[in-house]
């Protein structure tokens, strides 16, 4: 590939940003659902001592998933990318385990939506009680996000 046709098909344009803002407010808002809770039950130290071990290997994760993707000689997807690196049963256990901690995350994102957004409509008075006792209620919001989400494809 010459350096033109590098330069154009790397080029930065509106799917990127809405990729870093997407990154960001995940970020922020996990910081913003988690943290006070872990604070204020386990206490500042705790936090402390998570933050210098916990952002460090996070670091290096997402350094490592990155420039493991963005090296790979061919665009696929992760299990494609490990397949090429590592062969393919590695790279089919490794897809697997990347598929089962984003399903995990998206359940504990989810709980938390349905319990934090509930306690928050309780909190001002908007409902007279925790809607996140009703299941009614988080296959909704689970609706509503998913289909915000599907907007964007």
């Amino acid at each position: 590939m010459a350096l033109d046709e590098w330069k154009a098909a790397t080029k930065f344009d509106s799917t990127d940003w809405g990729w870093v803002i997407m990154s960001i407010g995940m970020a922020i808002g996990a910081g913003i659902v988690f943290l006070p809770v872990k604070v204020g039950v386990l206490g500042l130290w705790v936090f402390l001592a998570s933050a210098v071990i916990g952002y460090p290997a996070m670091y290096l994760f997402q350094r490592l998933f990155i420039n493991t993707l963005s090296s790979s000689p061919k665009c696929q997807d992760y299990a494609g990318v490990i397949s090429g690196y590592l062969g393919n049963k590695w790279g089919a256990l490794l897809g697997v385990l990347y598929f089962i901690m984003l399903v995990i995350w998206v359940f504990v994102y989810s709980t938390a939506i349905n319990n934090d957004s509930a306690s928050f409509l309780h909190s001002f008075g908007i409902t007279e009680g925790l809607l996140s006792e009703n299941p009614l209620y988080g296959l909704a919001l689970v609706c509503a996000l998913v289909a915000i989400a599907s907007r964007g494809e």
